[in-house]
């Protein structure tokens, strides 16, 4: 398997990975998930820090990821899990082995997110749930300048062109930056394209959010159903 994107960037992925913000929704998207038992593929799980949260929650869970620096942390997290070294776009798991499935914060890593979400379907058991959390594909995205609270009171966010169109975005690489952009990219995806790569591949959408409290939301979650 090829070299990663996330490979090599452990340390800044785990920067904002480990923060509080994020650890809050985790468990928002675990709680939307539910409880088990039962076995949760948990698909791009990174540094593993949402596996803990699962067991607790009565899974039996297996979590995979494309980088194999990510998955070296995540086995830190991972207790009894299995991890598995896998590319997303085509999973080496039979059809309708898992209970249920989360992602968090992969749906802009993926060169192919119909067949990313087609590979979630086909490994769901009829009934299973899928529970998918990440940026807001409206006003999460790369198009959205926003101010720092504390350096604009009451600013608001300026939606730049280019929201329609997608593909990948990047910034000149530099290995002080902490934007996603300029360490491993954003492939943008406007919000009809997301549900529709769920609603295309036989899921049932049940229930949608947008956690965080921000305003405008920076994030995005749905549930649905095999």
């Amino acid at each position: 398997m090829s070299t990663a994107r996330y490979d090599g960037q452990t340390t800044w992925y785990e920067s904002f990975a480990a923060a509080e913000a994020h650890a809050a929704l985790r468990r928002f998207a675990t709680a939307m998930l539910g409880a088990g038992p039962g076995v949760c593929l948990d698909f791009g799980c990174g540094t593993g820090h949402a596996i803990p949260l699962l067991h607790d929650a009565g899974w039996t869970v297996i979590a995979t990821d494309v980088s194999a620096d990510q998955l070296e942390v995540a086995n830190g997290h991972a207790g009894d899990a299995q991890l598995v070294h896998a590319d997303g776009h085509q999973l080496p798991f039979a059809d309708g082995q898992f209970d249920a499935v989360i992602s968090l914060f992969t749906h802009t890593d993926f060169d192919d997110l119909g067949a990313a979400i087609g590979e979630v379907a086909r490994v769901l058991k009829p009934g299973g749930r899928f529970v998918y959390l990440g940026a807001h594909p409206c006003f999460g995205n790369p198009m959205v300048a926003r101010a720092a609270a504390q350096d604009i009171e009451d600013a608001v966010a300026i939606l730049r062109p280019g929201y329609p169109t997608a593909g990948w975005r990047t910034l000149p690489g530099d290995a002080e930056s902490t934007q996603v952009r300029a360490r491993v990219g954003i492939n943008h995806v406007p919000l009809a394209t997301l549900l529709n790569a769920v609603i295309q591949n036989g899921l049932r959408l049940e229930r949608l959010d947008e956690p965080g409290g921000d305003d405008p939301p920076i994030y995005l979650a749905l549930s649905a159903l095999r």
